[in-house]
């Protein structure tokens, strides 16, 4: 016998039911399921939910305290059920992690090294290490989750490792390289982002852009700069 875990309209006929886990497929009690404003109901201590509502046509979100939100769209027309719905664990330390499947993961660790040549003609570079590891994973939309204030900026690697290069031309630096791609950022909480990039494939280096690279522009300066380096295919 399935128990009615919230029934806060009177309707009978359509409904929906289901479960809630974790990325590992254990329970989640009392995650909250909305469907609008129409019905509202929460999940059992086995993580499963029955909810009575009204025909029609909804969004379903589930969502639990330390957990992304789960988004999904439903059309009840009679007794439907969820496939299993699982929500992903936001990560409780600082620093910067990427979407495995239905777990966030540290990024590893990476840094470029600021080399400039005082010619002529005069130039400088921002490059990885050679070896550097990277975070492999599939071309195009990478999710990450930031618990850190601060900027994150993409940069594609070219062909020896570096994010960007300038010449020193007329009296001024003028990129020779490929700009940053644009970063989407959604605020979850004052501390805590999560963050959006569609990445083709190639190498990239996503620099923590905290006081950015120039704030130094010593010609013969060799300074490192961190974030990691993320491989698409």
């Amino acid at each position: 016998m399935r128990a009615v875990v919230a029934w806060l309209v009177a309707c009978a006929g359509p409904s929906l039911s289901g479960a809630v886990t974790d990325g590992e497929g254990r329970p989640v009690a009392g995650a909250t399921l909305a469907l609008s404003t129409v019905c509202v109901g929460v999940t059992a201590a086995d993580g499963t939910f029955y909810l009575p509502c009204a025909a029609g046509a909804y969004d379903v979100t589930v969502s639990a305290p330390g957990y992304l939100d789960a988004v999904a769209p439903v059309t009840l027309d009679g007794p439907v059920t969820l496939g299993p719905t699982r929500l992903i664990a936001l990560p409780t330390g600082d620093g910067s992690y990427l979407l495995d499947g239905h777990r966030f993961v540290p990024a590893a660790r990476a840094g470029v090294t600021r080399v400039a040549a005082d010619g002529p003609p005069r130039t400088k570079a921002f490059c990885v290490p050679a070896g550097a590891a990277g975070n492999d994973r599939p071309a195009g939309v990478v999710s990450m989750f930031r618990r850190k204030e601060g900027e994150l900026r993409a940069f594609r690697l070219d062909s020896d490792d570096c994010a960007h290069r300038s010449v020193w031309e007329a009296g001024e630096w003028k990129e020779t390289s490929e700009p940053p791609i644009a970063v989407s950022e959604r605020r979850l909480a004052y501390d805590a982002s999560l963050i959006t990039l569609d990445l083709t494939a190639g190498r990239w280096f996503i620099a923590e852009w905290d006081q950015g690279w120039f704030a130094d522009e010593g010609a013969g300066d060799a300074s490192s700069f961190p974030g990691f380096v993320v491989e698409t295919r």
